[in-house]
């Protein structure tokens, strides 16, 4: 008997492990630079205590700059406090998100966690400059969990789609 595309075999879960493999490792890669990143900035924000950093000089000395200067600093205080704690929280849960997903689909373990966190790297709201990297290994890892064989692997190895 064939093993036909989708269809349980060795063979098929070695093709779906190496279809997955880099994918989920970049996956990976990138949800550790979020987490770093995003995990800096809170420490960072906690230690100043929501204190507000100074703005450039070019905004004081410039009567034009006056209107955006105020605006500047009712967003940067608002920024500095409790709204700032939590997008970086939220990113921080983004970013473990996007490494647990990409280590269930290395291993071929839970598609469920592992579309979870490949949708998470498509998400750019918390990732800041990540976000350039992550959307398109977000959009390879989807295409590649979505494919027929990839699932069948899943559904041999634990959690099925």
């Amino acid at each position: 008997m064939e093993n036909l595309p989708g269809s349980p075999g060795a063979t098929n879960t070695e093709a779906a492990r190496r279809e997955v493999s880099a994918p989920a490792i970049l996956l990976m890669v990138i949800g550790a630079l979020v987490s770093a990143n995003v995990l800096y900035s809170l420490i960072k924000l906690l230690a100043t205590r929501g204190e507000m950093p100074p703005l450039p000089p070019e905004l004081y000395n410039n009567p034009q700059l006056g209107p955006y200067r105020d605006l500047m600093e009712k967003l940067i205080r608002l920024l500095s406090g409790p709204l700032g704690i939590s997008f970086n929280v939220f990113g921080l849960a983004q970013g473990v998100l996007m490494v647990l997903g990409g280590l269930k689909m290395k291993t071929l373990t839970n598609y469920r966690l592992a579309m979870a966190g490949a949708i998470a790297a498509l998400v750019p709201c918390f990732i800041g400059c990540c976000c350039v990297m992550g959307l398109p290994v977000g959009i390879w890892s989807v295409v590649v969990l979505n494919k027929p064989e990839v699932k069948s692997a899943f559904r041999q190895g634990g959690v099925s789609p």
